[in-house]
């Protein structure tokens, strides 16, 4: 999977459309995508919500079985050495048993419910620390 730092309106579409978002993403937001060996898009990791003050930005995933240790190092990368945020706050639907297992593999923790989030269904927040964060070296 080749990394796409520079096609945001793309790949933001593509994850809106593979969520059912029909309003898709929102500005401001920044997208690094994973491109297969066509160009085609397979994973995206949008950030929103980057609240400087906090040092914390939201991100949504999207690309079942995309996420390796090495994008999760590109990402986090980002998080934390470009923005200098020291957490990252990320939203699961509840029945997303695969996502939810990855990110407590990596370190994140359950910090609440969001009912009815997804319109019939609940969201669980996580949070990861950078000092919580397993598996993953900043790059």
């Amino acid at each position: 999977m080749r990394v796409v730092y520079d096609e945001p309106e793309r790949f933001a579409a593509w994850a809106a459309e593979q969520l059912g978002m029909g309003g898709g993403f929102q500005p401001p937001y920044t997208v690094i995508g994973g491109a297969d060996e066509n160009g085609e898009p397979v994973a995206a990791c949008i950030f929103n919500c980057y609240r400087k003050k906090f040092g914390d930005i939201e991100i949504t995933t999207v690309g079942k079985g995309r996420f390796t240790r090495g994008f999760w190092g590109v990402i986090l990368s980002y998080v934390w050495d470009y923005h200098g945020c020291r957490r990252v706050t990320m939203h699961m639907r509840e029945s997303n048993e695969p996502a939810i297992k990855l990110a407590t593999h990596f370190g994140a923790k359950p910090e609440g419910r969001l009912r009815k989030y997804y319109g019939t269904e609940d969201a669980i927040v996580f949070g990861l620390l950078k000092e919580e964060a397993r598996y993953v070296k900043s790059l």
